[in-house]
């Protein structure tokens, strides 16, 4: 069969993924390299050199190359080093977390969160923990502590020990809430969350809702009614009504908002200082309301990328002909607004995006809608210029989308390889191992002999992991 092929790198190509799969060793320039063992020992020696950038390429593959009686003692060492960086000691926690199990796992996490000075790892540890129900009870004595000399810490550390309650819907840890967000040093970054942790309690709430709507604090029968409103209460048109005078100005205006939006009143006056995150939550979800959210961005710019920032970050908006055209004017920027479009729209509006505004399409990555197998099979000629001569942030964009095309990508892959700068090979070896196809490993073995340290530490661990999967071992 290989006679029958004519092209040579084809023919190269073949033999060295043949001499793979058989030995587990690959050839490279007529010499026998990188076999899986080698691989190994030289992640291995890297590790007990214990330098800091090194270390933080190697903590999250550590079990392919650390044998069980070392891994957990190893990464301990890393997450008790206060004199390490917190990505690094976190990034060795998330590990030690997921290699141990059950009451050792937690026991050692209580006990580094009583010990941990770092208030970034302590939110951290409380964040594993509430990954099972297993640990209600901490939570609680988070709770129930004294407040320390840090009173902002303490507010943070509390507020993240009740996210977690909330998550496992555990209603005796709401007096605790409603008495941390009444504090007056509540902190305001924290009270734009309020609504999204009540929800989390689900029906739970409901009693405490309405005893809220009757508080004398302000700020609760604000966060109340929006509540009441957001769960679509059978009350809530009732209790808006109620409060449409209320004494505080921001609870009048909510409550007035949702009249007007569910047309039981005819006229709505709300002036541009009046905005907050809430009433534009509500405003969105009706047309009139959208509408009326553009006219008044018309009039302040600043006040425009309020709106549309809020916008781009509700779930569930009327879409109007108004705001798509709006968005159109803005080069569609929220891009996360573009899920609104119908998909074949939306599509060519990000490859059209691709080509003019590349760089800030990536950065904003996550908030453009995901592209599909047929998608990119139908825009091949495209991604193949883009990934010739279009900008690093679109080369970058679109190779974080070409593993779903599994063994297809390979041939984009080796354009984009072309003089691809070491983000764009690192993007590359997170894309190779994704798509876990065999003739990855040709690629690969390429990117193993890069000059640039971080991308041949990379695409080595990727390379042993291919052999892992082969069957092989050291």
């Amino acid at each position: 069969m290989l006679k029958q092929l004519k092209n040579a790198p084809i023919r190269k190509l073949i033999a060295t993924i043949i001499l793979f799969l058989f030995t587990g060793t690959a050839i490279v320039q007529g010499e026998e390299l990188l076999s899986y063992s080698s691989i190994i020992q030289e992640l291995r020696s890297l590790w007990k050199e214990g330098r800091e950038d090194i270390l933080y390429l190697l903590v999250e593959d550590a079990p392919l190359f650390l044998a069980s009686h070392e891994l957990t003692g190893g990464i301990k060492k890393i997450v008790e080093n206060r004199g390490y960086p917190f990505y690094l000691r976190k990034s060795a926690l998330s590990l030690l977390s997921r290699e141990m199990e059950g009451k050792e796992r937690g026991e050692y996490l209580i006990s580094l969160f009583w010990k941990e000075p770092d208030i970034a790892l302590r939110v951290e540890i409380i964040r594993l923990l509430g990954e099972t129900d297993d640990w209600i009870p901490f939570f609680f004595s988070i709770l129930q502590k004294e407040d320390s000399g840090n009173k902002e810490e303490e507010i943070i550390i509390r507020w993240e020990a009740l996210r977690a309650l909330a998550h496992w819907k555990v209603r005796e840890s709401l007096p605790f809430f409603f008495r941390l967000i009444e504090k007056e040093d509540f902190p305001s970054e924290l009270k734009e969350e309020v609504d999204e942790l009540l929800s989390l309690y689900d029906f739970s709430v409901s009693f405490y809702l309405f005893t809220m709507i009757n508080s004398e604090n302000p700020f609760f029968r604000e966060i109340a009614l929006f509540a009441l409103w957001e769960r679509e209460d059978g009350d809530v048109v009732n209790y808006a009504h109620k409060m449409s005078n209320d004494r505080d100005k921001k609870v009048r205006n909510l409550s007035q908002t949702i009249l007007w939006g569910e047309g039981e009143i005819s006229h709505l006056t709300l002036q541009e200082e009046d905005l907050n995150s809430c009433l534009i939550r509500v405003l969105a979800k009706y047309e009139k309301g959208v509408n009326l959210l553009i006219q008044m961005g018309e009039k302040d710019p600043l006040l425009e990328e309020q709106i549309f920032e809020s916008l781009g970050k509700t779930e569930d908006i009327a879409f109007t002909p108004c705001l798509k055209e709006k968005l159109k004017e803005r080069e569609w920027r929220p891009f996360s607004l573009l899920r609104f479009l119908p998909e074949e729209e939306n599509i060519e509006i990000v490859f059209s995006l691709l080509v003019s505004r590349g760089e800030e399409l990536y950065l904003q990555e996550e908030e453009v809608p995901p592209l599909g197998k047929e998608d990119l099979r139908s825009n091949l000629y495209l991604i193949r210029e883009i990934l010739r001569s279009g900008d690093e942030g679109a080369k970058l964009f679109i190779l974080k989308r070409l593993p779903v095309l599994g063994e297809e990508a390979l041939p984009l892959i080796e354009i984009a390889m072309e003089e691809a700068s070491p983000l764009l090979q690192r993007e590359i070896i997170g894309a190779l191992e994704e798509i876990k196809a065999p003739a990855a490993a040709y690629f690969l073995e390429k990117l193993a002999f890069s000059l640039d340290e971080e991308i041949k530490i990379s695409a080595r661990l990727a390379l042993a992991k291919e052999y892992l999967s082969q069957g092989y071992s050291w």
